[in-house]
């Protein structure tokens, strides 16, 4: 049996801690508002459903966006204005009046967690979207959305639960492990790196 050295220790226990404060730092986000820029915390990244308490920046990979009953009152896009946009869970449940997430061919999604999306909504993100999990049992509900650009699944011990039927331009895959669960999987590419 070997034993860890003192500095290994060290390494292992701020990792075992900044593990610990990263999973203790996740917050909720919350659209409000209808229509309106992701970049925009102050009108629409809500600390609650329906909330008027505002966060102060836009969702990290460690935080969950909800879009609900309460983002949409008379429908609405969500048009990605950043580069990249992150988050951990990105969940459309109960998301109603043909919402649209929009987002040209030069922005980015990364998705450190799991995608719930829902049948009466629009996925207009044209740009790469990216599946980075570091641990399984995440899922992916595309609800009949197809994906126009590359999907990318990478992570080391990720791993993705397709819950549905999964269209796409190309699927890359270069870590982690995706269970297709039965459901079918039409792309026009697939190749794996890594």
């Amino acid at each position: 049996m070997k034993t860890c050295n003192p500095f290994h220790k060290s390494i292992l226990l701020v990792c075992a801690t900044l593990f610990h404060l990263s999973s203790l730092s996740a917050l909720e986000y919350y659209w409000v508002g209808g229509s309106g820029l992701w970049s925009d915390h102050n009108a629409h990244w809500a600390t609650t459903s329906g909330g008027a308490v505002f966060h102060d920046q836009v969702p990290q990979s460690m935080d969950n966006v909800h879009f609900d009953a309460n983002s949409f009152p008379a429908g609405g896009t969500v048009t990605i204005d950043q580069t990249i946009i992150y988050c951990m869970d990105m969940d459309w449940t109960g998301a109603g009046g043909v919402p649209v997430l929009e987002a040209p061919y030069d922005k980015q999604v990364w998705i450190y967690g799991s995608l719930t999306l829902v049948a009466g909504m629009q996925w207009n993100v044209q740009g790469e979207v990216h599946f980075r999990a570091f641990q399984t049992g995440e899922t992916i509900t595309s609800a009949g959305r197809e994906f126009p650009s590359t999907v990318f699944f990478d992570g080391v011990g990720g791993g993705w639960t397709l819950l549905d039927a999964f269209r796409g331009y190309q699927f890359a895959h270069g870590d982690g492990a995706v269970y297709t669960n039965g459901q079918d999987v039409t792309v026009n590419y697939f190749y794996s790196y890594g």
